[in-house]
């Protein structure tokens, strides 16, 4: 291996979590993202319901929710939205 190779391996070991095999997200991610750029609030509304739907079912849900916590995640996880605690004054203010 080269040495930039080397340099990634440890992150994109970080980006696969044997826990989440199985998930009933996969090949969706957009959908699960917090924000999309030019979505509007009703649009974004009726995605985040589609994917917290996808979740519903999902085999590791109770394993996601824990990754989610450990990695600080944004967007929807384990059918629950994380924001980071910034976002909710921006988006409170961004609405008034």
């Amino acid at each position: 291996m080269t040495p930039r190779k080397n340099q990634l391996l440890p992150l994109l070991e970080a980006l696969v979590n044997p826990d989440l095999e199985g998930a009933a997200c996969v090949g969706k991610a957009p959908a699960f993202d917090d924000e999309v750029p030019g979505e509007s609030d009703a649009d974004r509304l009726v995605r985040l319901e589609n994917a917290a739907y996808i979740c519903r079912g999902c085999p590791v849900r109770t394993p996601c929710a824990a990754a989610a916590l450990e990695h600080q995640s944004v967007g929807l996880w384990a059918g629950q939205l994380q924001k980071q605690p910034d976002q909710f004054k921006s988006r409170r203010k961004r609405a008034s």
